[in-house]
């Protein structure tokens, strides 16, 4: 009897459909935290509490379910890959030229999807409640530490954990690089479920996912995700006003001509140097880090016998 006597190995978590159902799973405790909460306010209000704790709740309580939904799927997924969290939010090779190289980069992209969603805004004007969440999430002047928290604290490493450090590199163990890369973007888009953050989140997500291809450093996606998260928060605190990216909140107006060639510039340049900065770090990434080895858990059942 002849056979194979050699191990199977156990290919990386997550595959194509487990990214998928990971992304449902995250979008369904989101839903039941937020239904938890609706009733827990429609309780408060029914019971007559004061109005003067109202303002800080809803923000208060996004930031909480967002921190529950990402630990617990984040946890569960982590479980799975049998990694080690500070060996994936704290390995990658890039160096000091591939984090500078990475800066205009985002740049770029910032504002290149500035220009995206503004378009997107003049064919699908943004709606009321939108504007309203948007506003209260990014409220500096009412809640500034709970604005601070979530956009810029807690959603930079919470998605860059789950996106990039868990989907993506499960995924390019089992898909081509820019197959991998692609779906985690869609992912990421798809995500925040409303249409007018699909630009932020395809161009942030490819550039995240491209970063992390090159250099499989997840603490540089963090720090992309925060510098444009906090751009956003506190664009309107600038000193000057910039057509179509820190004027009246919800207009929707295309970015100067100019701005928008400095804006290719800048990534064309980022792009080039990124990919000077790392070549020598895609020759040495070992591909262990993308899949996960697990040959001692293999039962030896499952290993025919030898002739």
């Amino acid at each position: 009897m002849s056979g194979s006597s050699e191990p199977q190995v156990r290919r990386g978590f997550p595959g194509p459909g487990q990214a998928v159902g990971l992304v449902l799973a995250l979008l369904g405790v989101q839903l039941a935290g937020g239904m938890v909460v609706a009733l827990g306010l429609e309780v408060l209000a029914l019971a007559g509490e004061r109005g003067g704790a109202a303002p800080e709740m809803p923000l208060a309580a996004m930031l909480a379910v967002n921190v529950l939904a990402f630990a617990v799927v984040g946890g569960w997924a982590l479980s799975k890959t049998r990694g080690q969290w500070c060996e994936i939010l704290m390995g990658g090779l890039a160096g000091g030229a591939s984090w500078l190289a990475a800066l205009p980069m985002l740049l770029g992209t910032t504002l290149l999807v500035a220009e995206c969603s503004a378009g997107l805004r003049m064919v699908l004007p943004l709606s009321a409640s939108m504007l309203q969440t948007l506003q209260t999430a990014t409220d500096l002047v009412a809640q500034p530490v709970l604005a601070v928290l979530l956009v810029a604290v807690v959603a930079p490493i919470a998605e860059e954990f789950l996106f990039r450090g868990i989907i993506l590199r499960g995924l390019l163990g089992r898909l081509r690089p820019w197959g991998a890369i692609g779906l985690t973007t869609f992912l990421f888009a798809a995500m925040h479920m409303n249409p007018w953050q699909v630009p932020a989140g395809l161009g942030l997500g490819w550039l995240c996912g491209y970063v992390y291809l090159r250099t499989r450093s997840l603490t540089l996606c963090i720090l992309l995700h925060f510098l444009n998260n906090a751009g956003a928060l506190f664009a309107s605190r600038l000193p000057w006003v910039v057509t179509g990216l820190n004027d009246e909140e919800g207009r929707a107006e295309l970015l100067p001509w100019w701005l928008v060639v400095a804006a290719l510039a800048a990534l064309g340049f980022g792009w080039y140097c990124f990919r000077r900065t790392t070549e020598e770090t895609m020759q040495s990434t070992s591909p262990l880090l993308a899949v996960e080895l697990d040959s001692a858990a293999v039962d030896e059942s499952d290993t025919p016998p030898a002739a």
